[in-house]
């Protein structure tokens, strides 16, 4: 491998480029990647990463309030995985945290708050774009003198420093097990294979961390944007008009001819022979879906294409907005009531929270979308959903849907004496143990043995032999430690239920 300086010049590359100071930031960044979840469980690793990131990047972004708020609403939802246990929702949380994260790292895009759909697919396309300069990016430092020398003093300090450490560190865990313990819970095991799995994920941190931060600076070489186009009218007053109208109709001719059906609940079920339960249910919701979703792309296009020449045009284009917008929250309130119907014969699951969650997320987006128009501010629907949308995740994580969906079960079991004791035990994550272990008491004999069986399971994934599984301090997890507690105080664990067996 040839020396630094005989690499060839890359005093062109394209601007801007990566300094010293920004390669050493990344390449750090880059190896707390990998010390917080190589091996780890979501915890607490979570929000101490995405803090030190989202500190670095609001030091290379463009400033704004905008920013601001996207990476504080970025480290805020990291919290989040540290609190609870639920496979399904950490994963909606890091997506959550990504988007918010490339949001925050494209604002000389413009302004979110007026942003349109096409102005979020640009975003994207901006990061994939950007993406592709990393190499470049990063190997900037390699093409200049003083980076060049300050690059061989760190590596020399490296050398140096590290060795010696590691030999002082050696000696010390040696000599006092406290302190190996100590280390072992920050120190990666090292072995061939941890070696590599080090290495890759490093790189793979590296990666994600410098695409960020390129995306961060920018374009600075091409500040010029585009003048927008002029908004195309496809559609004349006539064609939209007969559009919406008749969808207005259709829409109040569906809620007047079935009044009883869309609200008649347990009369309707009752009275109408071959109706289950789960087949009203079921309807109500495929109404919800093909009325909302329609609903909401037919106001858009309209909105979009749609020819409003006179007062009189953008008069009767509100009204008729309006009422769909109303006709179609008379289907969401009855896709609401059928599922409450539902919940309130078979229990609580954690798709029929969802599908509360979805009902009253479509509501707050036709809101959205009719507050828009009232206002006749078009440059804000985009920015209103995403609203919708991240308060929805932050109303879930702080409700907690297993520990949520435990607590119905509980009180309906207290009410009715009913309950699905396989599904409470075994089917929610460890959020819900502690309800289900407080409720053994409560049962009979027989049907407390069957929650506690359930719970064995819970406990050989939870507990390993009534010792903390969790890998160190970095995989800390409120949900999983409030679940321990629970079962070891409840004397389940898988020493008790193997003797049992």
């Amino acid at each position: 491998m040839p020396p630094i300086d005989q690499i060839a010049d890359l005093r062109e590359l394209d601007a801007p480029q990566a300094s010293t100071r920004t390669f050493l930031t990344i390449l750090a960044l880059g190896i707390g990647f990998d010390l917080a979840f190589n091996g780890q469980y979501p915890g607490l690793s979570m929000p101490l990463f995405t803090v030190a990131l989202a500190f670095t990047l609001r030091a290379a972004t463009k400033r704004s309030a905008e920013t601001d708020a996207l990476l504080v609403a970025a480290v805020t939802l990291s919290i989040f995985p540290a609190l609870r246990a639920s496979e399904p929702l950490i994963a909606l949380d890091v997506i959550a945290i990504a988007a918010l994260l490339g949001l925050a790292v494209t604002q000389d895009a413009g302004r979110l708050a007026t942003s349109s759909l096409i102005g979020l697919l640009k975003r994207v396309a901006a990061l994939a774009t950007r993406s592709l300069h990393v190499p470049r990016f990063l190997a900037a430092p390699l093409g200049r003198d003083v980076d060049r020398s300050t690059l061989r003093l760190v590596i020399r300090t490296a050398l140096i420093a590290l060795p010696l450490l590691a030999v002082f560190t050696s000696l010390l865990a040696s000599g006092d097990r406290v302190f190996a313990r100590m280390l072992s819970s920050i120190l990666p095991e090292w072995s061939a294979a941890s070696v590599l799995s080090h290495i890759v994920l490093t790189i793979v941190g590296i990666a994600l961390v410098a695409v960020l931060w390129r995306s961060a600076l920018g374009d600075r070489q091409n500040e010029e944007r585009p003048e927008e186009r002029p908004r195309r009218e496809l559609l004349g007053f006539t064609e939209w008009a007969t559009v919406l109208g008749g969808i207005d109709l259709l829409f109040a001719a569906f809620v007047l001819v079935q009044f009883r059906y869309l609200f008649g609940g347990d009369g309707r079920v009752a009275v109408t022979p071959g109706l289950t339960y789960a087949e009203y249910a079921r309807s109500g919701f495929m109404q919800l879906a093909v009325a909302a979703a329609l609903t909401i792309l037919v106001i858009l296009a309209v909105w979009d294409a749609g020819t409003r020449a006179t007062r009189e045009h953008d008069r009767w284009f509100r009204t008729l907005v309006t009422a769909m917008v109303g006709l179609t929250g008379v289907i969401l309130a009855s896709a609401l009531k059928r599922l409450a119907l539902y919940e309130g014969t078979f229990g609580f699951t954690l798709n029929r929270f969802y599908g509360y969650v979805a009902i009253v997320s479509i509501g707050a987006v036709l809101l959205v979308l009719a507050a828009a128009i009232l206002a006749r501010r078009r440059d804000r629907v985009v920015a209103g959903f995403l609203l919708v949308g991240l308060a929805a995740l932050f109303a879930v994580n702080l409700l907690g849907p297993d520990r949520f969906v435990a607590d119905r079960n509980a009180a309906r079991f207290e009410a009715t004496g009913k309950i699905d004791l396989a599904y409470l035990g075994s089917e929610l994550s460890a959020d819900a143990v502690p309800v289900a272990v407080d409720l053994l008491d409560r049962l009979p004999p027989a049907e407390a043995a069957l929650l506690r069986d359930a719970l064995c399971s819970q406990a050989d994934v939870i507990l390993e032999d009534d010792v903390d599984p969790e890998p160190s301090w970095r995989s800390l997890n409120l949900g999983r430690a409030a679940a321990r507690t629970a079962l070891k105080e409840a004397r389940v664990t898988p020493a008790t239920c193997d003797r049992e067996f």
